[in-house]
């Protein structure tokens, strides 16, 4: 079936592959997913490195909590 969907789409735009691809992905709905799509990506990301320097800062304080304790 999507075989016979694709040859379809292909002879409406002529065997162009470049201007099928361009009629797709300047609809709205698709920009709107490439969108979501990029954001989720970038913010899954951004978590990652996150959470990653989170227990560095972690041990820090721990040592200089430890430190201060010592003093005492």
């Amino acid at each position: 079936m999507a075989e016979s969907e694709l040859a379809r789409a292909l002879a409406l735009v002529q065997g162009d592959v470049g201007q099928l691809l361009l009629g797709i992905f300047s609809s709205p709905i698709c920009m709107i997913l490439i969108g979501l799509i990029l954001y989720s990506i970038i913010r899954s990301q951004y978590k990652k490195r996150k959470a990653s320097a989170k227990p560095s800062d972690q041990k820090t304080e721990l040592s200089e909590e430890a430190r201060i304790t010592a003093a005492s």
